[in-house]
């Protein structure tokens, strides 16, 4: 999105990341710009049968810290 809703001003900066958290390309912040990506559809499934990073979560754990 691009220019300004009330009380929600846009930063600018939106960006492609890959699966391994590299920035494929980003939009700067003052000028409008259309992104465009190549995405490595490979990549994707072969990160997430991979990434076991939210294996160990336990969210019964702290549910009491996501109420407050």
């Amino acid at each position: 999105m691009a220019g300004e809703l009330p009380d929600s001003p846009f930063t600018g900066t939106s960006l492609f990341v890959s699966p391994i958290g590299a920035i494929l390309n980003m939009a700067g912040v003052e000028e409008e710009t259309i992104l465009y990506q190549d995405i490595d559809i490979d990549l994707i499934h072969k990160e997430r049968k991979e990434n076991t990073v939210l294996i160990d979560r336990h969210p019964e754990d702290y549910r009491i810290l996501s109420e407050l």
